[in-house]
């Protein structure tokens, strides 16, 4: 990690500054830290991700590897089952977008729930729903810097980073990182993304998603009442030349899988 995300990091984490401490503090803009903060926890995460899983392949309960082979099997599945949204997500994203993009999965694991919520940052744009006739709430989650793309389709890349920076910088309880009209537009492709993830549940079961609550602070999202159930997090990256984090993930409960998860393999 560079010295001066790491500098933030130990400031923020450890010394408990505030955003603005730390700004302070560094003589920067509060815009600057937070998105040295997000810079820095995106790296952390890759670094968890790697020590999970050697801790996985070493503390796996079954010496014969059966049971890292079975959650490696199942998220397979799972990930195969989601393929077909790539073209399709593809698609709206180009056309809002209006640039060739490539969409992608770039990762598919089991982690715990309050490791989910923890990774979102401070602000987020998180989509619950259900979806009959699997039990349980689904989550889909937006990238800020995804969401700034959409809602500022003509700026360049530059603007873009700095926009959602400046979005990732406000603080809690100042209104909202997004305004009623921002919602408004990003509702409008959530409602095509939750068609095209019904077609892609298909051949495993007829779907129908419902209740869709959106939440902007990740602190909020209370819908699983233990941070240590388990649940499969799949992130999508959406690539296109010289843009960053452009990213939305689905996470479902293991609970709420678990019923089709026979039907997938």
């Amino acid at each position: 990690m560079p010295q001066q995300e790491q500098t933030v990091v130990n400031l923020f984490y450890i010394n408990e500054f505030s955003q603005r401490e730390v700004a302070a503090f560094l003589d920067l803009p509060v815009s600057t830290v937070n998105f040295r903060l997000h810079s820095a926890r995106k790296q952390l995460k890759k670094e968890y991700l790697k020590m999970t899983q050697s801790n996985l392949q070493s503390q796996r309960p079954s010496k014969d590897q059966k049971f890292a082979d079975k959650i490696h099997s199942e998220l397979l599945a799972v990930q195969k089952l989601h393929k077909s949204l790539l073209p399709s997500l593809q698609e709206l994203f180009a056309k809002t977008l209006g640039r060739d993009v490539e969409v992608v999965i770039c990762e598919a694991h089991q982690r715990m729930f309050g490791h989910y919520i923890q990774a979102l940052g401070m602000h987020c744009a998180n989509y619950c729903y259900q979806m009959d006739p699997l039990k349980g709430w689904i989550y889909l989650d937006l990238s800020i810097s995804l969401c700034t793309a959409l809602l500022e389709p003509d700026a360049n890349p530059e603007t873009v980073r700095k926009s959602a920076a400046a979005k990732m910088a406000t603080p809690i309880g100042e209104g909202g990182w997004m305004s009623q009209d921002d919602i408004k537009h990003i509702n409008e492709h959530v409602k095509v993304i939750v068609k095209d993830i019904e077609k892609a549940w298909t051949p495993v079961r007829e779907t129908k998603i419902h209740d869709i609550e959106l939440e902007t602070t990740p602190s909020f999202i209370v819908r699983s009442d233990n941070p240590t159930d388990p649940v499969i997090h799949l992130e999508f990256e959406v690539k296109s030349a010289s843009y960053e984090d452009l990213t939305l993930s689905l996470c479902y409960l293991r609970s709420t899988l678990e019923p089709a998860l026979p039907d997938m393999q």
